[in-house]
This record gives structure tokens, sequence and C-alpha cells, in this order.
């Protein structure tokens, strides 16, 4: 109702949605009734890190604007300022994907000590040491959305180590040596398909699903890629 307003002193009313990737199909589709026929001086922001994932649609009716990260010298003095420790700065950039504003989330979220806890479960599994049920109960009470991104890049290096064997080309270049064991019990394939049932469950978020379940399917899937051999 709001968007039939006039703005409050005559200018351009600016509507921003971050993350535009949490809207569920009811929300898209209503958004997309307001980008057809938007109104006047009205502009819409949808701000989103995974593009691939919205309704082509939406697409199809936006202008596509890429804001590059800054060179990693800018970004590591820029954290530095803002009260991140020397040490710290580079494991965050990494989470972070370069992005310095996304790396400072990151520390405040306390997510270097969330990704340490995956890493410790997941490797618990590889090693026989805890089940998928033992630990998706604790998963389902983190933020599902952030382990699916981790997951979903640590699968990505997976598959590159597989088809290259060159450590250089794993972004995770930390969790090299689990990476590394994973890779000679597995396919490529095998890989492929988890990476497929992760973009789906990144997709599902948006309809509130079960987190308990959720996170047992894909520890399931987890320990089924790590004991092919």
């Amino acid at each position: 109702q709001e968007l039939h307003l006039t703005a409050q002193q005559s200018g351009a009313r600016v509507i921003i949605i971050n993350p535009v990737s949490q809207m569920n199909t009811n929300a898209a589709n209503a958004l997309l009734k307001h980008l057809e026929e938007p109104g006047k001086h009205t502009f819409f922001l949808l701000l989103h890190h995974w593009p691939s994932l919205l309704l082509p649609t939406i697409k199809s009716r936006c202008q596509r604007l890429n804001f590059p990260i800054p060179s990693l010298p800018a970004s590591r003095f820029w954290l530095q300022k803002h009260g991140v420790l020397e040490e710290q700065v580079d494991l965050l950039l990494q989470l972070g994907y370069g992005a310095p504003l996304l790396a400072l989330n990151m520390m405040k979220q306390g997510a270097v000590i969330t990704r340490h806890s995956l890493l410790v479960d997941l490797t618990a599994i590889f090693r026989g040491q805890k089940t998928p049920i033992q630990i998706a109960a604790r998963w389902s009470k983190l933020p599902l959305e952030q382990i699916l991104i981790w997951w979903y890049h640590w699968l990505t290096d997976l598959i590159r180590l597989k088809l290259t064997t060159d450590i250089n080309s794993v972004y995770n270049i930390d969790i090299i040596k689990l990476l590394e064991h994973v890779s000679v019990r597995t396919s490529v394939v095998a890989v492929y398909t988890m990476l497929d049932s992760l973009q789906q469950h990144l997709l599902s978020l948006k309809q509130n699903p079960n987190a308990q379940l959720l996170c047992e399917d894909i520890l399931f899937q987890w320990q089924a890629l790590t004991t092919q051999n």
C-alpha cells in the first residue's frame, strides 16, 4: 500500500530489499507486479549474492549492477582500521569471499568459531566418530543459509581438487587436508550430485523447511559421500 503513496518531499521513492533471496514465492510474485508497473519516480534496489537463485521473471525486469570487491591491501587496511586483529584479517576475508563488509559482519557474528565447529563435526562423521543424527540437532539451531553457502563452496573446492589435483586451485586452503582425504574416497559425479542437492536446499529456505530434517539430510549425504570406498 505504501508504494502507492507520494514521497514525503515529492522526490523519488527508493525501495531496498536485502537480501532478496529470503523472499518466498508469494512475496516474489507480489514484487513482480510492482516491477512491471513501479509507478512514477519509484526505484527498486534488489541486493543479492546469489543471482542464479532469483526467479527469471524478476531478473528479466531488472538492470544488473555488479560491485567488484576492493583490492586485498585496501580490504586488509580497512578491516584493521575497524578493529579486526591482524592475524584474523585474511581468514575473515576468505570467509567473506574478499568482501570487507561481509568479513566484518562475520567477525561480529562469531563466524570463525561457528565454521570451525562445523568442520570438526564433518571430520568426526568422516572418521566414523559421530553420526549425522547426533550432529543435526545442534546444526538446526545455527543459521542454515550460511551453513549451506559454506558447504557449497567446500564442495566446489573438492571438485576443483579432484579435476586438477592442484591445491592452488582451492579457495578454502585452510581445509586442504580434509578435502584431500575426502577426494580419494569419492567421485566427481557424487560431489556434483550433493552440490545440486545443496542448491535445492538453499532454494527451499524460502519455504521455512524443518531445520532438523534438512540438516539430517545433508549430513547423511556427507556420510555417504565420504564412505564410498
